[in-house]
């Protein structure tokens, strides 16, 4: 932790001091009081053992600020503070290095429960819907399909290059800003980040095969050129691009199996 972040509650709750005053203002300044807020929306919930809660909090000029909270608990061998710390370290690190994420607010750990504070993105529309509706579109004009293809771009390169590996990246972990032609795009779920591992190119594959898979309905080959041309500038990749796109298929393959295999 450095000096930006203020630890209250007798270390349980870990604040950017950045959003101290509106957390202050709200009286949640305790773990317990954070975790147990009653005004919420379920924004996104597939395990009993974590789950995401929308809430609005009054910031110092009395203007509704959204916030999002997402909650761990211990599930077998899975302690909630770990996966709740390694998140909060990921989205540290993407926000100092410019990678649109998640910003964070608060972190709080519990012996079974934890949790992070994020500050609510405004980008509130899944890429893989927008996708959907307008890359499959024969009309689309050939460069909002580049600009959103370069930016995906832009975050995985440089996400690579600093040694991030996300292990869930599908289209709908992406947010884009609205329905419209001209996106922002920010990418989400960080809980799953790895920072430095050990064979970054098993770590590299997994992620540009999960990609791929989710995209590749959407893209042609054309697409897919544009997309290396520009991730492998930004990523500093100079493994051979045949060698490296048989990788990326044979990832692939396996995860439609599995996903054929679960009917997920």
């Amino acid at each position: 932790m450095d000096n930006s972040i203020i630890c209250v509650d007798e270390q349980k709750l870990y604040i950017n001091n950045k959003f101290f005053n509106i957390l202050e203002k709200n009286n949640l300044l305790k773990f317990n009081h954070i975790f147990n807020l009653e005004e919420t929306e379920i924004a996104k919930k597939f395990l009993d053992y974590r789950y995401t809660l929308k809430l609005n909090l009054i910031d110092i000029n009395n203007n509704p600020q959204t916030f999002f909270i997402k909650k761990y608990f211990n599930f077998k061998k899975q302690k909630a503070y770990k996966e709740a710390t390694r998140e909060w370290k990921a989205m540290w690190t993407f926000m100092k290095n410019d990678i649109p994420a998640p910003i964070p607010v608060a972190l709080g750990l519990d012996k079974d429960k934890a949790f992070i504070l994020s500050k609510g993105i405004k980008y509130t529309y899944k890429l893989d819907e927008w996708s959907h509706i307008y890359l499959r579109k024969s009309s689309i004009d050939e460069h909002i399909k580049r600009n959103v293809i370069k930016q995906i771009a832009k975050i995985v390169g440089k996400m690579h290059r600093l040694h991030l590996f996300h292990q869930d990246l599908y289209l709908c972990h992406f947010l884009c800003n609205s329905k419209k032609e001209t996106l922002s795009i920010s990418l989400i779920d960080l809980q799953r980040v790895k920072i430095k591992p050990k064979f970054e190119l098993k770590w590299k594959i997994k992620d540009l095969a999960q990609l791929f898979f989710s995209a590749k309905k959407f893209i042609t080959n054309k697409d897919i050129e544009y997309f290396w041309t520009n991730y492998s500038k930004i990523s500093n990749t100079n493994i051979p691009k045949r060698f490296i796109f048989y990788l990326i298929y044979l990832k692939a393959k396996q995860i439609e199996r599995h996903t054929q295999k679960h009917n997920l």
